[in-house]
């Protein structure tokens, strides 16, 4: 079972499983060292469980797997910018995780798909626009075949 001590130093609240208790840690804030002890638990909030101790390792996974979809749908009209989008809000909320490395790899990706996606949609823009452009007239003043 996970519980939560407060660090004597800062007053910052450390997530520890029952087992770690009466063994040195370290703060992540102030980074002081202390022995874990039941008197130091927090009293504020109640023991949380191991499912809901999700540190956002998954959102950190779900970014790379959103950000590596962004690049290979980039041709496909804004698809590919859609998911980067994503992508880049599931690595952003995936930094604070075990996972960060996954999670900055995920944000680069997706943000390499966004821009992708939005320059090639401003090249068939460009090419749209160039195609039509009426085609001028020959010099003689004949009209060249399959002009518009």
């Amino acid at each position: 079972m996970i519980m939560r001590i407060l660090c004597p130093e800062c007053s910052a609240t450390i997530a520890l499983d029952e087992r770690d208790l009466d063994t040195e840690v370290e703060c992540g804030r102030c980074r002081s060292r202390f022995i874990a002890d039941r008197r130091l638990r927090d009293r504020t909030e109640r023991p949380i469980s191991e499912k809901s101790a999700s540190d956002g390792t998954g959102s950190a996974v779900w970014s790379t797997v959103m950000g590596v979809m962004a690049v290979l749908t980039s041709p496909c009209c804004g698809i590919g910018g859609l998911i980067g989008l994503i992508g880049l809000a599931l690595g952003y909320n995936g930094l604070r995780s075990s996972s960060r490395g996954l999670s900055i790899f995920g944000m680069f990706a997706s943000l390499c798909g966004v821009v992708l996606s939005v320059a090639l949609m401003i090249l068939i823009w460009y090419f749209a626009q160039m195609i039509q452009e009426p085609v001028p007239p020959n010099p003689d003043g004949t009209q060249a075949p399959f002009a518009h």
